[in-house]
This record gives structure tokens, C-alpha cells and sequence, in this order.
């Protein structure tokens, strides 16, 4: 049980570094539903410390959870660096729309 816990922790602490990488709020709800569904798995496992079938259940969200949080940080890494693309994409075509204009000869 102890261990649970304490891998709920963990994964806590990497929704802190999501919110601090990435405050979007679809992000930040995602991350707190994984969170919570992991925790409402560690949870049921208080009745019934025994129980291999919720302990392991407890696992399976927890690893599924941390594939989740890895997934979200991820995606808006991929986010970034598409977003940076499109910048220089963006800039270059303007770059040539502005020499298209310039050679054009002036109305009026």
C-alpha cells in the first residue's frame, strides 16, 4: 500500500511539472483525471490490502497514468516545435509575397 501511495505521489509531482511547462487548461484537465482515476484505483485498495486483483489494478492505472502524463508533456513538446515550424514557414512565404509585391508594378 505504501508503494501506491507513494507512486501516486510521484505522479503528482509530475502534474506540478506540467502545469508549470504547459498551464493550458485541457492539459491541466487531463492531467488531474488521470490523476484522479489512478488515485480512485489506489483507493480501493484500502478495504482490502490483500486483494491481488485490486492491487493489480492499482498498478495498471498508475503505469497507465504515467503513460498518460508522458503522453500530454509529449504532444505539447510536438506542439512546440510544429508551432515553430509553422513560424518560419509563415515568415518565408511572406518573405516571398513581399518580393512578389515588390516586383509588381505600382497601381495608380
Amino acid at each position: 500500500m505504501d508503494g501506491l501511495v507513494r507512486a501516486l505521489g510521484a505522479l503528482r509531482a509530475e502534474s506540478f511539472a506540467l502545469e508549470h511547462e504547459h498551464p493550458e487548461a485541457p492539459v491541466l484537465e487531463e492531467a488531474a483525471r488521470t490523476i484522479g482515476d489512478a488515485a480512485h484505483a489506489v483507493g480501493a485498495t484500502i478495504d482490502a490490502p490483500e486483494d491481488e486483483g485490486r492491487l493489480m489494478g492499482a498498478c495498471e492505472a498508475i503505469v497507465a497514468a504515467r503513460a498518460r502524463m508522458r503522453s500530454l508533456r509529449d504532444a505539447q513538446a510536438r506542439s512546440r516545435e510544429l508551432l515553430g515550424r509553422d513560424i518560419e514557414l509563415r515568415r518565408l512565404a511572406a518573405e516571398l509575397l513581399f518580393a512578389q509585391i515588390r516586383g509588381l508594378p505600382r497601381s495608380g
